[in-house]
């Protein structure tokens, strides 16, 4: 036997004891007590049911419990117009059971937890005769439900998160795989861009010196042309030389000199062949 603590919902600060038996505990003599306790607690909700106001949350679950109240007595109503022999409630709440032990299976442990939870306060409610301690039960089951509701919701709704969370999170370090490709990239395209750059800059260098060069030949062979034609017109004239002919002729009289010391090299290296060659003749008489 347990014993439910309820205060006076009238404010007035008093409680009460109401008694709560197993159903399994129960015999003849244990069920005589309880229904006189029933009534004695009937009466008592009787009296003190009238100065009690309920808020609008407490009537809300009280609607709740009256409506699933009302379910359970329609079908005790059912099960009795039926008749005890007949095993058509027994197979109704076994396919009730196999369906939300289906249903459980596919749904989280809070869910399973829940539609355990409904199982036993079901069960729990139709073991009960007085209508205010079914009220609690409804009270208390609905409350508890609404709260693994939202539990459930929250749960359903973080693991949507974490789901999102992966697919970001998969789609960041593709996209940072591709941003460092792509910068790798872009630096071997500067590296190469600095190569070039240089390699032009060598180029057009040395195109301005092949110009320079052009320039330069094409002026002497004008000033040779220039220079022949007036020694074809003037022929005794003689040939004076100024300040910027002095390189001119100082190449000139290099090539002159050559020219002198090469035949007199000649002749010593003669002259030195000729004593190498040489044998003096002995009489031998």
């Amino acid at each position: 036997m347990y014993w439910l603590k309820q205060g006076d919902m009238s404010g007035t600060g008093s409680a009460r004891h109401v008694p709560l038996l197993k159903p399994e505990q129960s015999d003849s003599g244990g069920a005589q007590q309880r229904r006189k306790r029933v009534l004695s607690s009937e009466e008592e909700d009787g009296g003190e049911g009238r100065s009690w106001c309920p808020s609008p949350k407490t009537a809300r679950f009280y609607r709740l419990g009256r409506s699933r109240k009302s379910s359970s007595e329609k079908s005790k109503s059912k099960k009795s117009s039926s008749g005890s022999a007949s095993p058509e409630p027994d197979m109704a709440s076994t396919d009730k059971q196999r369906k939300r032990q289906k249903e459980g299976q596919g749904g989280t442990q809070l869910e399973v937890v829940l539609e355990a939870f409904l199982d036993f306060c079901d069960q729990y409610r139709e073991s009960l005769e007085s209508n205010t301690l079914k009220e609690c039960v409804d009270s208390f089951s609905s409350n508890v439900e609404n709260q693994l509701l939202e539990k459930i919701s929250t749960s359903k709704e973080l693991k949507v998160l974490k789901r999102e969370n992966i697919k970001v999170a998969s789609s960041i370090r593709t996209k940072t795989k591709r941003l460092l490709d792509a910068k790798n990239e872009l630096m071997g395209g500067e590296r190469q861009v600095c190569l070039l750059q240089k390699e032009k800059s060598e180029l057009k260098a040395r195109l301005a010196d092949l110009r320079r060069g052009q320039a330069f030949l094409h002026d002497i062979r004008e000033l040779n042309t220039q220079y022949l034609d007036y020694r074809h017109k003037h022929p005794k004239e003689k040939e004076m030389y100024g300040a910027s002919s002095l390189p001119a002729l100082l190449l000139e009289a290099k090539s002159i000199q050559a020219e002198e010391l090469q035949p007199k090299g000649n002749n010593e290296e003669e002259q030195n062949s000729e004593i190498m060659h040489y044998t003096p003749h002995t009489d031998i008489s």
